[in-house]
């Protein structure tokens, strides 16, 4: 319960400093500032006095510490401000477009994980052989290939030329999850397959997997009953981090598929430049991150508390 404490306070102290950063390169220029809030996306000209009327009216002619310390009240209260290009708050545009991508990194973390892990094991159970080399030419090739132009290739097939998926995500239901989640794990799965391949030959070199086989057990059997469950604290690190991210939004596939989460979101509020939605995006993406990073550490210090003895040693 300590440590969760510690690691709690360590978040929002994190968060805090995020915010703050977010907040500071935003109002760097008030008044470019006060300009977009009034044009939008549009390129006209503003008037001086149009542009201090908007700067007296949001407050942003006091100082620049109360600018923040009222923004972190509002913040606090979940009020992250208006967004002009939606004509809404900023909370509220974020909490409809949230759900979209949760599904999406849910997906994609799940055909993940349902490929990297046992592609790992059996690399590393096949080291050297002719499985481990072509399962490492594939993963060299997923991680070479841009996923924009991953996901185009997929459109182009499986959506144009076999008309088997939707190409559009507003049209397709659930079938329309499909592309985007595989653009996404294709990447993600060819760096997990070397990690966990790499995190598996470290356990088969120990004198339990020794012991394993002199005692009978089979090689499938030493993967999945030995080897595997002593691999799950870096998996849970790896897929934490991954997971944090994809909550941030998947800006480039989001767009390329049309998909209605916080990616394309934040890819449309630089196109207004709608300052405080992106800003909002920016604070909740942090929050995401560091929530979930906490959760991560929390869980492993929770299935293995020799780490919180080992932390507590001098």
């Amino acid at each position: 319960m300590r440590y969760a404490a510690a690691r709690l306070a360590e978040a929002a102290l994190t968060l805090l400093g995020a915010g703050f950063l977010m907040f500071a390169l935003v109002m760097l220029g008030t008044d470019e500032l006060a300009r977009q809030m009034i044009t939008g996306a549009e390129e006209r000209p503003v008037s001086p006095e149009e542009i201090a009327a908007v700067t007296r009216q949001m407050g942003l002619d006091a100082p620049f510490f109360v600018q923040f310390g009222r923004w972190l009240a509002a913040a606090l209260t979940g009020d992250l401000g208006w967004s002009y290009m939606m004509q809404a708050p900023v909370t509220e545009v974020l909490l409809v477009r949230f759900p979209a991508t949760l599904a999406l990194a849910a997906a994609s973390l799940a055909l993940t994980a349902l490929v990297s892990v046992p592609l790992g094991l059996f690399a590393a159970a096949r080291r050297g052989g002719f499985a481990d080399r072509l399962i490492g030419g594939l993963t060299f090739a997923g991680l070479s290939l841009p996923g924009f132009w991953l996901g185009l290739l997929l459109l182009w097939a499986f959506g144009l030329e076999l008309g088997f998926l939707p190409i559009a995500a507003g049209t397709g239901g659930a079938a329309a999850l499909v592309l985007p989640s595989a653009t996404l794990a294709v990447g993600m799965s060819s760096k997990y397959v070397r990690q966990v391949r790499a995190a598996a030959l470290e356990e088969l070199s120990k004198d339990y997997v020794m012991g394993a086989h002199a005692r009978g057990m089979t090689d499938a059997r030493i993967l999945f009953r030995e080897v595997l469950p002593n691999m799950l604290f870096p998996l849970i690190a790896l897929f934490g981090l991954s997971a944090a991210s994809l909550l941030s939004g998947a800006a480039v596939v989001e767009t390329v598929f049309g998909w209605p989460g916080l990616g394309q979101l934040a890819v449309q509020a630089v196109e207004f430049r709608d300052i405080r939605l992106l800003q909002g995006i920016a604070v909740w993406g942090a929050g995401c991150c560091t929530a979930l990073h906490f959760a991560a550490d929390v869980l492993l210090h929770w299935l293995d508390p020799r780490l919180s003895r080992k932390e507590a040693r001098p």
